[in-house]
């Protein structure tokens, strides 16, 4: 709505961890999180 009325919009995911003794997982859910707000910015 906002963009439609003319508003410049910006979009923020943030990951407020940084934890080097967990392995990556291509199941975690801050990694869909992460795609889904990619994928809303595009739009």
């Amino acid at each position: 709505m906002l963009k439609d009325q003319g508003y410049d919009l910006i979009g923020l995911f943030m990951k407020n961890w940084h934890d080097e003794t967990v392995q990556y997982q291509t199941n975690a859910r801050w990694l869909e999180d992460s795609n889904d707000a990619m994928l809303v910015a595009e739009n």
